[in-house]
């Protein structure tokens, strides 16, 4: 199995990261899929004990917890990964740097734009396009919200619909003053701060 991934390789910067909480069924899910992920998760991630929801300075809800497990999207990602690495190096292989430009399902054939590496900073990174000819293989589609094999479907294939429905999700995200690091030792870790 060939995989082909846009970015250049893991990122598993915690800043660059969205923090996740990996509740029973998610514990369960890894701990099916490879016992070792499950224990990687629980000596990595932190035990979420309560969260505690402010309205300003006023704690209006707490709930206990004890069950979820808090970490990032990049450890999880980091933790698979890694598991892959170890047992399935043989199997899988894995190509970083490879975005998808442009496919055609009928002919089974893939294009890609390629990365190519520079040693000048100062010059602009360059792309090769490489077509990969999938021949009889199972290709499977994981190319995210503006997905190039959606666009194709919808353009080419007979009968293929589909809706685009936005989420109706807003984030906020949560800035500090100066000096809002002395709070750090009433803060808990084990919880999490809903502001």
């Amino acid at each position: 199995m060939t995989i082909y991934e846009s970015r250049d390789g893991l990122t598993t910067d915690l800043q660059e990261s969205y923090p996740i909480g990996v509740n029973p069924r998610g514990a369960r899910a890894l701990d099916r899929a490879r016992p070792d992920m499950a224990i990687a998760l629980r000596k990595r991630g932190v035990m979420v004990d309560a969260w505690k929801i402010y309205a300003g300075r006023r704690v209006v809800a707490e709930i206990p917890s004890g069950l979820v497990v808090g970490t990032t999207r990049s450890m999880i990602n980091e933790m698979l990964y890694e598991e892959v690495r170890k047992h399935f190096r043989e199997r899988i292989e894995i190509k970083w740097g490879h975005r998808l430009k442009s496919l055609d399902l009928l002919e089974r054939r893939l294009v890609f734009d390629v990365k190519q590496p520079s040693t000048d900073p100062n010059v602009a990174r360059t792309y090769e396009e490489v077509t990969v000819e999938g021949g009889g293989a199972r290709m499977l589609a994981c190319d995210g919200v503006w997905s190039e094999v959606r666009a194709f479907a919808e353009n080419h294939v007979e009968g293929f619909k589909s809706q685009v429905i936005p989420w109706r999700v807003q984030f906020r995200l949560l800035f500090s003053k100066p000096g809002a690091g002395a709070l750090a030792p009433y803060l808990k870790p084990e919880n999490h701060y809903v502001m």
